[in-house]
């Protein structure tokens, strides 16, 4: 069974209509790039949807109220069974 793929940002599924963006980011300053800076460390790749991506490419840190709301959609998507 294929894994479901979720942006990092707002939680919400990914689908083939949804093609995920990769950003990756920078253990050097915590934020997001398309491509990680050369002299950078990279935390990995993380998805994210075109929307959010783009937010998130703007200051290069996540949206932390709607990254919370996503957790908590999550949890209840665990318990619901969704």
């Amino acid at each position: 069974m294929a894994e479901t793929k979720r942006c990092y940002q707002c939680g919400r599924k990914l689908t083939d209509k949804h093609i995920p963006t990769k950003l990756e980011l920078s253990n050097t300053n915590n934020k997001f790039y398309e491509y990680i800076p050369e002299g950078h460390l990279s935390q990995g790749c993380f998805n994210f949807g075109s929307t959010c991506a783009k937010r998130v490419l703007k200051t290069g840190e996540l949206d932390y109220k709607a990254k919370h709301k996503a957790e908590m959609r999550l949890d209840w998507d665990g318990i619901s069974g969704t």
